[in-house]
């Protein structure tokens, strides 16, 4: 009998030892501390626990792992299918990070990324990926245009009568030497401005005016980003010259625009923009 119990002794002993879990436990790889790349929710795993919190707020879940085939996820042991709160289950990603959503309706949601403390800083430095291109441009014959950002309540200094929601602004040189202009604004579930109509040449040539007189061409070549989940902004003009240019900034770095993004919508609103509303 002592022998059997020193034998049973021995196994929990070497299971421990090399990380062995019970079915649905959590491995020991997967336990401790965890950050958001993307905000600042903060992650404390347990062998069958997790905690979350944000800020001053936290909650504790009963946990398990779950295999399920293609994926590995961390789920909520005592309500299945519920996640964590507004947290999505959690998806263990083959680069060791976890991953969720933000489980809200009729909106734009979260996307987490939890790492490491180790792993959070190289993924938020913002890199330099500019490249050497002409500062100046000649032409003032557009033959195609867009750009696209994400205002959220006054981002880029834009004022009230510009909506919240994705902008994409483009127009494009027809074949028969005519302008089609689109601008719509929009969210996850609504369209606040849907505009397509052709415009004159001059209003095109005058675009390209504002484009010098706000000296965007200085910056040509713009690209700036990190890893962070975070809007991203794009200007890109085709002249008929064969000039360009191409401005970008993703991550953290579109927090901010490198040229009066204001100045040229100001531009767009010369052309009345009727549409949806």
């Amino acid at each position: 009998m002592k022998k059997g119990v020193l034998i049973l002794g021995l196994l929990l002993l070497l299971a421990s030892l090399f990380g062995c879990e019970r079915e649905g436990g959590i491995p020991r790889e997967l336990r401790g501390t965890w950050l958001d790349l993307n905000g600042d929710t903060t992650l404390e795993i347990g062998a069958d626990s997790l905690k979350l919190s944000w800020g001053e707020w936290s909650e504790s879940y009963s946990v398990k792992l779950e295999d399920q085939g293609w994926r590995k996820v961390i789920v909520n042991a005592k309500e299945e299918g519920c996640g964590f709160g507004l947290v999505s289950d959690l998806t263990v990603e083959e680069d060791g990070s976890l991953t969720g959503y933000e489980q809200i309706l009729d909106a734009e949601g979260h996307t987490y990324r939890f790492l490491r403390a180790a792993d959070l800083a190289a993924l938020q430095e913002i890199k330099d990926l500019s490249t050497d291109a002409p500062k100046t441009v000649e032409s003032t014959e557009i033959k195609s245009f867009s750009l696209y950002f994400y205002n959220s309540y006054g981002s880029y200094g834009l004022g009230d009568e510009w909506p919240s929601g994705r902008y994409d602004w483009e127009l494009e040189r027809e074949e028969d030497g005519s302008y089609t202009m689109s601008l719509s604004v929009g969210g996850p579930s609504y369209i606040a401005l849907n505009f397509r109509e052709t415009v004159t040449e001059d209003y095109v040539r005058g675009l390209a005016e504002r484009i010098n007189e706000l000296g965007i061409p200085a910056h040509n070549g713009y690209h700036k980003r990190n890893e962070v989940d975070r809007h991203d902004w794009s200007l890109y003009v085709k002249y008929a010259s064969g000039e360009k240019l191409t401005l970008s900034a993703e991550g953290d770095a579109a927090a901010s625009c490198v040229f009066d993004l204001k100045g040229l919508m100001d531009y767009a609103a010369k052309q009345p923009l009727r549409g949806e509303r």
